[in-house]
């Protein structure tokens, strides 16, 4: 902390008397909002997307359209793709950086392992054959 001289402390305790006052500090954008209970917009650090949300979407819809029939893409698919639809417009390709931002902010294409069968239902005997056998021609004669 600055130590001023008895001198320097009378004059500036008369200026203040006399009613001159100190310069008002300018408060930075964040703290008004903040003060005015607004919320501050986050600002984006990455990139833009390089798709076109539309066109984004379009891709999510394959991505869970495979999975529905059982084919469920893989991520090099996915990049080949989405590349195919940006080559359209860019000669650019797209990174596995940009397969974990599109994962990150299409959380519904959460990446699952898969699971391994269970020999309980892994293993098919005669008899289940004849039972399935059996219950198909019921539906046929039906």
């Amino acid at each position: 902390m600055p130590s001023y001289t008895n001198d320097e402390l009378l004059a500036a305790v008369c200026r203040v008397l006399n009613g001159e006052h100190a310069p008002q500090l300018e408060i930075k954008p964040a703290f008004a909002t903040a003060r005015e209970r607004r919320p501050v917009a986050p600002s984006r650090r990455a990139p833009e997307p390089a798709l076109h949300p539309e066109a984004e979407q379009s891709l999510v819809e394959w991505v869970i359209g495979r999975q529905f029939i059982g084919f469920p893409a893989k991520r090099q698919e996915i990049i080949q793709t989405a590349g195919d639809i940006h080559a359209m417009a860019t000669d650019r390709a797209f990174s596995q950086g940009w397969y974990r931002r599109f994962l990150k902010r299409h959380t519904v294409l959460a990446g699952r392992t898969s699971e391994s069968i269970s020999k309980a239902r892994d293993s098919v005997n005669m008899a289940d054959i004849t039972a399935l056998y059996d219950t198909l021609q019921g539906f046929r004669g039906a």
